[in-house]
């Protein structure tokens, strides 16, 4: 799995303003702007991730949107897991503990 980090967090988290950050990415605050919208094309996409040496796809405002299998596989995971249970795992290490715990999703009306 992939995580995807946000472009106002990476700015944040470099303490830049928006214009620093901005001509960070050899990019326009108001293309940067354009951008938190997810409203630039991709070869600017491609430039903005090469300026953070991130690939495009781990910038959340770029990431695709998952696939139409790809969501039913995720549907099916979570249902099965709300009859069988959940996998516990320890918190530290992140390893599964082989207990299964009957709590619901978040989300689930359950």
């Amino acid at each position: 799995m992939q995580l995807a980090y946000s472009l106002e967090d990476i700015r944040r988290n470099r303490y830049e303003t928006v214009g620093e950050f901005a001509k960070t990415l050899k990019i326009s605050p108001a293309t940067y702007y354009r951008a938190l919208e997810g409203r630039v094309e991709i070869p600017t996409m491609r430039q903005i991730a090469m300026a953070l040496h991130m690939a495009p796809a781990s910038i959340a405002e770029f990431a695709p949107p998952p696939s139409s299998t790809l969501l039913a596989e995720l549907t099916a995971g979570v249902d099965a897991a709300l009859e069988e249970g959940w996998l516990e795992v320890d918190p530290e290490t992140l390893e599964p503990t082989g207990r299964r715990v009957f709590e619901p999703w978040p989300d689930s009306n359950t």
